[in-house]
């Protein structure tokens, strides 16, 4: 999504990340995150870590550039959220940071110039908690969520964010 302005480039993710969510309404729980069954995904306590096929399948990556991360990948990344958020400007990381344990989060690996990134989509309990034991297919109105969406990218060599984007920013 390279030359998009960040707004426009949020509200394409949103829609994916609403379409990936109705894509994904009928499938159950994988136990291994290396199996990729179209769409396939490993629950975590912190949200789902999608398989690289579910990435290709939802348009997150072209399936050459789509991985699997590892729950390890997974486990650093959010050792180093709180962080960043905590250093963040960004409109509604303040929000974001003080009530992260209510947000579920889908993690995608994706590719960019040889470079393993991980897109971050989260979602507030105001809108996972309705349909908890299918989270990553909730039923809600396609409207401007606020704080309660967001989405960055991190960097796992380098264990950077950036792209952060909160709905309802622009």
């Amino acid at each position: 999504m390279a030359g998009l302005s960040d707004s426009f480039r949020g509200k394409a993710l949103l829609v994916v990340f609403v379409a990936l969510f109705v894509l994904t309404s009928a499938t159950s729980a994988k136990a291994d995150a290396n199996l990729d069954p179209s769409p396939g995904y490993l629950k975590t306590e912190t949200g789902a870590i999608f398989s690289a096929a579910a990435s290709a399948h939802s348009g997150i990556c072209a399936v050459d550039h789509c991985w699997t991360p590892s729950v390890d990948d997974i486990n650093r990344l959010e050792r180093d959220l709180l962080p960043f958020l905590a250093s963040s400007t960004a409109y509604g990381s303040t929000e974001i940071r003080k009530n992260i344990v209510q947000y579920k989060r889908k993690y995608f690996g994706f590719t960019r110039k040889g470079t393993k990134f991980i897109l971050v989509s989260g979602l507030c309990e105001k809108y996972w908690r309705p349909a908890s034991k299918k989270f990553l297919s909730p039923q809600r109105p396609m409207t401007d969520m606020g704080s309660c969406f967001f989405s960055l990218d991190y960097d796992v060599k380098e264990r950077r964010f950036s792209d952060l984007y909160v709905d309802g920013e622009g």
